[in-house]
């Protein structure tokens, strides 16, 4: 049988991962042992001023309590999308994933807090997302979800095709997103966090990315979709897709369908 050739020989030489370990260790003299820093995080927020789109306000009595022990006995990794998805399903996966549970301070701090886990409730993994059959004015884009404001930030137009190339299960054929609602691209905005942790921030952005995957998995089990976490994309080709700042990295995705 045919070997895969390496383009680069350090991929499979694991001292160079247990390397990277080493420097991104959380040790006493680190400067997140400190505690809160005030940072100007308005110097990392850049504004967006491309078109918005508010989604509908969800009520309790639009959601089915089927319970969590339930919905985790439900949750599957399944490329078997079957289930239709409107902007009524599509803005409870959204605000109920990712959107603002609750306004709070700490110390001078407002904080916006979400249903899943952040390092020093930063929040620095945006979701972007694609849709495919949801809602004419939404599908074939690029959004960004914006928690405070309930909004969509439209980034770009996409097609299915160029979304398939991404990743190697679906660039050949194996498998296909053709009936996804939505493919998640959970991107990392490495700068403000590398200011409070350093190094450290690398492992505290794959958390929170595995953090905001499992509750998005959670909430679309229990409307009935299935969902395929993927760790297998190409990731330059993502950065040059989402076009997005060269501090920004995509560091997990999500099909829901």
């Amino acid at each position: 049988m045919k070997k895969w050739k390496l383009v680069d020989s350090k991929y499979s030489d694991i001292s160079v991962v247990k390397k990277f370990h080493r420097h991104t260790m959380h040790l006493k003299s680190n400067i997140a042992i400190q505690g809160m820093k005030k940072i100007d995080y308005e110097q990392f927020r850049k504004a967006k001023n491309n078109e918005k789109i508010r989604l509908c306000n969800i009520e309790e009595s639009d959601i089915e309590d089927i319970g969590l022990f339930k919905i985790l006995e439900r949750r599957r990794t399944s490329w078997f999308f079957e289930k239709d998805m409107g902007e009524k399903e599509l803005s409870i996966i959204l605000q109920k994933s990712f959107g603002v549970t609750l306004s709070t301070y700490y110390n001078e701090f407002l904080v916006h807090l979400r249903a899943y886990a952040s390092a020093g409730a930063m929040y620095e993994v945006k979701p972007i997302f694609f849709v495919n059959g949801v809602d004419e004015k939404l599908d074939g884009k690029i959004f960004e979800y914006l928690p405070e404001s309930n909004q969509l930030h439209f980034i770009k137009k996409a097609s299915l095709s160029e979304v398939e190339d991404l990743t190697s299960t679906t660039k050949f054929r194996v498998q296909s997103f053709r009936n996804a609602k939505i493919v998640f691209f959970f991107v990392f905005d490495m700068e403000p966090l590398f200011a409070k942790y350093g190094a450290l921030s690398y492992r505290l952005g794959l958390l929170e990315a595995g953090h905001m995957c499992t509750t998005c998995q959670l909430v679309a089990t229990s409307l009935g979709y299935n969902t395929v976490p993927m760790g297998g994309f190409y990731d330059l080709d993502v950065k040059d897709f989402l076009t997005v700042d060269s501090n920004q990295y995509c560091v997990y995705m999500l099909a829901v369908g």
